[in-house]
């Protein structure tokens, strides 16, 4: 019983944690079934990162290339291209987030 207490304290825990990181990351957009946003005080070079259902990608912002993680085809192509027409913005917020200032919505792909 008691190990039975600790595992879901244990796991409880860890969902505190979570929600508090994905709390900690602002969203700046989303559209169909992606969300994207930009982490608080990150490290260079500019990116964001986007999820997708189990999936997540970390994005440069400056040459719109994935860093890391792995996304579905379609679902990338449509992430890309609305980064290229927002990459302006995302720069922009970039900058507000490395100054822990708040960040603006930008438009989501239609």
């Amino acid at each position: 019983m008691k190990y039975l207490l600790c595992h879901i304290c244990y796991y409880i825990k860890c969902k505190e944690i979570e929600i508090k990181e994905v709390k900690d990351m602002p969203e700046i957009c989303r559209f169909r079934g992606i969300i994207i946003s930009i982490n608080w005080n990150d490290h260079n070079p500019p990116h964001f990162r986007a999820t997708y259902s189990d999936y997540e990608v970390s994005v440069d912002i400056l040459n719109l290339e994935v860093r890391d993680g792995k996304f579905p085809n379609l679902q990338l192509k449509m992430l890309l291209g609305w980064a290229a027409f927002h990459q302006i913005e995302l720069l922009e917020n970039w900058e507000l987030a490395r100054e822990n200032k708040t960040l603006f919505k930008i438009e989501p792909l239609r």
